[in-house]
């Protein structure tokens, strides 16, 4: 079964969650969120091939993949850089990651998933937790999602 929570900060409960949110939070600064160019991934190259940027189409309506770390693909056995949730996957797979998408977007506070891995054929039996958090873009309003994924620590 899938959770989706707003987390607390300090109950990030995975190592590559707990990395990137310290890094959003240098780079916020004093801001509500840091923008996607304030970014450099390979100031946090180590967990960089589990990462994902999400550009936010029509408000959250859609979202495309602009950055799908390699470690992903090695791991699910696709590439989805490039690529809007509706074309990457089928449509009850699409159903729960838009819905997470959505929420951390709409919420625009850090937002931790757990569970088995059910939108990746053959990887039922994998868990995975994954958090997400919103980027402003350039003109200062929410405008990406950046996730990174660590698996089979649940």
């Amino acid at each position: 079964m899938q959770h989706h929570i707003v987390v607390d900060p300090i109950n990030i409960d995975f190592e590559h969650g707990s990395q990137l949110f310290e890094y959003w939070e240098m780079k916020r600064g004093d801001r509500s969120r840091p923008c996607w160019t304030d970014l450099d991934l390979m100031d946090i190259y180590r967990i960089a091939p589990y990462m994902t940027v999400k550009d936010v189409i029509d408000d959250g309506m859609e979202f495309i993949n602009r950055f799908y770390g390699s470690g992903l693909t090695t791991i699910l056995g696709f590439d989805n850089t490039g690529k809007s949730l509706s074309e990457a996957y089928s449509s009850e797979a699409y159903d729960l990651i838009i819905n997470v998408c959505r929420k951390a977007f709409n919420s625009l506070k850090p937002l931790q998933s757990n569970g088995p891995i059910v939108w990746a054929e053959n990887k039922e039996y994998r868990n995975y937790s994954c958090l997400y958090l919103p980027l402003d873009g350039a003109n200062g309003l929410p405008a990406h999602l950046i996730s990174v994924f660590d698996f089979d620590v649940h």
